[in-house]
């Protein structure tokens, strides 16, 4: 399992900012975290690329990325989904976007993070059909569409305390990723960053395979 802790920095003064930012960009998340061991140099450019990587992610969805960091430490909220495995591949190698940006919260903390989707802007779209993947299915009580303009957010109320157990319960393992108020994680790491993943083991065992 790879974390990587969210921290701004400066980039190294021996290259340029352009030649940095062309090879941090055909490199992922390993490769990243194999550059920053290089030197304190290299850690800083590493943490200051990734923060800006999410800042301009997250702006795509009209949020402010410090506010967004703010209520996801105040609910203990989580962001999941194809939205973060977009962050760990290389940027230069990505064929598509994230069709939407998917919180997990705690159904104890839905409230503030539905106030918070509202005051950014965001309204609730009713009369819709959503398919939750059966084997989350159980771990997810409630889910809600925000729309603004033409993004999506999905705010999946988790039936526990825990807002990562559907995470951990999705279909195929390159979905085992979160990004919470101050860390990415990754838990399948070797298999993800090669652009590979498996079935949910979870799933092998508990139903037989068609």
């Amino acid at each position: 399992m790879f974390i990587l802790p969210l921290s701004i920095s400066r980039a190294p003064s021996s290259l340029s900012q352009d030649i940095l930012e062309n090879i941090l960009e055909h490199l992922n998340f390993g490769d990243l975290i194999a550059f920053g061991a290089c030197s304190r140099q290299f850690r800083d450019c590493r943490n200051a690329y990734v923060l800006h990587h999410l800042l301009r992610a997250i702006a795509v969805y009209n949020l402010s990325l410090p506010s967004l960091l703010a209520t996801l430490r105040h609910t203990g909220a989580v962001i999941g989904g194809s939205f973060v495995l977009s962050l760990l591949l290389p940027a230069s190698s990505l064929s598509w976007t994230p069709a939407s940006l998917d919180v997990y919260v705690s159904f104890q903390q839905t409230a503030l993070f539905h106030t918070f989707l509202l005051e950014s802007g965001y309204d609730i779209r009713h009369n819709f059909h959503e398919e939750i993947p059966s084997a989350m299915r159980s771990h997810i009580s409630s889910l809600e569409i925000y729309t603004l303009q033409h993004r999506t957010i999905k705010l999946f109320s988790t039936g526990s305390l825990h807002a990562i157990t559907p995470i951990i319960h999705a279909p195929l393992t390159c979905l085992f990723n979160f990004i919470s108020a101050s860390n990415i994680y990754i838990l399948y790491p070797h298999l993800t960053l090669r652009s590979l993943c498996l079935i949910n083991p979870f799933l092998v065992y508990r139903c037989s395979l068609k």
